[in-house]
């Protein structure tokens, strides 16, 4: 019987995997995934948890000091807010994910490129490229990163605390909206989507980014804040340079208002992907820039 997904998961599944074609870089930080904000007029102090958008469902967990914080705190802040997120607005996500115009991987491959993909997904994935092939490419590749691990056993982090913040009885708010999030996936032009698609083909990415994955997510479980910040798992070139600022640096501008509005409000748990937090122009330093102190929780 085939899993029935979360309706968010593929979104989870898609940002981790732009992150992992990003790299990580700048300066080494603290081994920490907790941050505790204050200062700059705040009555009480919020928090900055990193997650990481997929991992084992046995580590779905925070460490027992970093549950007493989320515990201690009045609301939850995710990158989108979970709780509230009404069923048309996510129907209406799911219709950007296919391709356009009626399209379909034929439209943008060559014949022996698609036949090969064929082989691949079958003997690979054990998956009808036919089922799949009018997919966005990064959606599409989305599900071979989840067909390559046991779908039983993994899930988001992002999952695990709205269940506890549900369970609490508290609010929980976003930073963006899903149509946001999805707006900035979208910026990824179709060409370069299909370019790796293409690459899968030729036999140029051999394990379809687990192993990059497993890296990231070694350093993430032993949060070594100095190996993910300067990791970097695979190239970009400067053909991705403006989508790597959208995805990140611009999110995090965007997001430093936003947080300063929230936290003056309610002592909240902020959690969003972890590349989110380091570097010049990470939510640390910029939550620094305006005023905030910005100190590290150990376990």
């Amino acid at each position: 019987m085939k899993t029935k997904r979360h309706p968010f998961y593929w979104l989870n599944q898609t940002l981790l995997l732009l992150l992992l074609l990003l790299a990580f870089s700048g300066k080494a930080q603290d081994k920490t995934l907790l941050w505790k904000v204050s200062g700059n007029g705040l009555t009480k102090s919020s928090y900055l948890f990193g997650t990481i958008h997929l991992l084992p469902k046995s580590d779905a967990k925070l460490p027992l000091k970093f549950k007493k914080i989320f515990n201690s705190c009045q609301q939850t802040c995710l990158e989108i807010d979970l709780q509230h997120t009404s069923q048309s607005q996510i129907m209406g996500i799911m219709k950007q994910i296919t391709l356009p115009d009626d399209k379909t991987m034929k439209d943008y491959l060559s014949e022996i490129e698609y036949e090969k993909l064929i082989k691949i997904f079958r003997d690979t994935f054990h998956v009808e490229l036919s089922s799949v092939n009018r997919l966005k490419p990064i959606f599409m590749i989305s599900n071979l990163l989840d067909n390559s691990m046991n779908k039983d056993s993994v899930t988001a982090m992002e999952f695990m605390l709205t269940a506890e913040n549900k369970k609490q009885g508290k609010n929980m708010v976003g930073l963006e909206t899903l149509q946001e999030q999805m707006d900035v996936i979208n910026l990824l032009p179709l060409d370069k989507q299909f370019n790796y698609l293409k690459d899968i083909a030729n036999g140029k990415v051999k394990d379809y980014g687990v192993g990059s994955f497993k890296k990231l997510y070694s350093l993430y479980k032993a949060q070594d804040i100095a190996g993910l910040y300067n990791e970097e798992v695979q190239e970009d070139g400067e053909e991705m340079t403006e989508f790597n600022t959208q995805l990140i640096d611009k999110r995090n501008q965007k997001w430093i208002p936003k947080i300063a509005k929230i936290a003056a409000q309610r002592s909240t748990f902020f959690a969003f992907g972890a590349g989110h937090l380091y570097g010049k122009k990470g939510v640390i330093n910029l939550l620094k820039k305006v005023g905030y102190r910005v100190t590290p929780v150990f376990k």
